[in-house]
């Protein structure tokens, strides 16, 4: 009887752990965001939409993985094509964010001459110190679910033997 409670216990930490350990990847964090590839065009004509064909956004994730993702229109922000001048485009992906700088023009330079472009800290929102604040640790998550299936194995334990003396049925 014991044994069968035991067995049972450990079998059903060893599920909730695998199971916690198993959805840690669908919640893995993003370390770092970066445009893919060069830009292929930095100037526009005075009121010329955006570009993004064949733009694409690498994504760096904590464990190391990383998977380029399609920029979209919805992703960009600060681009205004009826002002000229140099411009910054920020793009956001899941809370994190990078920049790329482009300039719109009322007509296009000749390549001899040097293009005006914005200096800048491409990802300011993505630095390593600004990842931990506010958010548990793996080892943390994983300890407060072992402790609630412990718990729960518990209550479980309990539930076995009161059928098994007969006081619950």
């Amino acid at each position: 009887m014991i044994k069968k409670l035991i067995a049972a216990i450990l079998l059903f930490l060893f599920i909730a752990v695998n199971a916690t350990a198993a959805g840690s990847d669908a919640s893995k964090q993003i370390k770092r965001l970066d445009i893919a590839d060069q830009i292929k065009k930095s100037e526009y004509l005075v009121g010329e939409e955006l570009d993004l064909s064949d733009f694409y956004l690498t994504v760096t994730y904590d464990d190391g993985q990383t998977e380029n993702v399609p920029i979209t229109a919805d992703m960009i922000s600060g681009y205004d094509p009826g002002s000229l001048g140099a411009q910054v485009i920020t793009v956001n992906y899941k809370n994190r964010a990078t920049s790329f700088s482009v300039k719109v023009v009322t007509e296009y330079s000749s390549a001899d001459t040097e293009r005006e472009t914005l200096d800048f800290d491409t990802t300011p929102e993505t630095r390593p110190e600004d990842e931990a604040e506010g958010k548990p640790s793996k080892a943390i998550m994983i300890a407060a679910v072992t402790v609630c299936a412990a718990a729960a194995a518990l209550c479980i334990a309990a539930i076995i033997i009161k059928h098994e003396k007969g006081e619950y049925k």
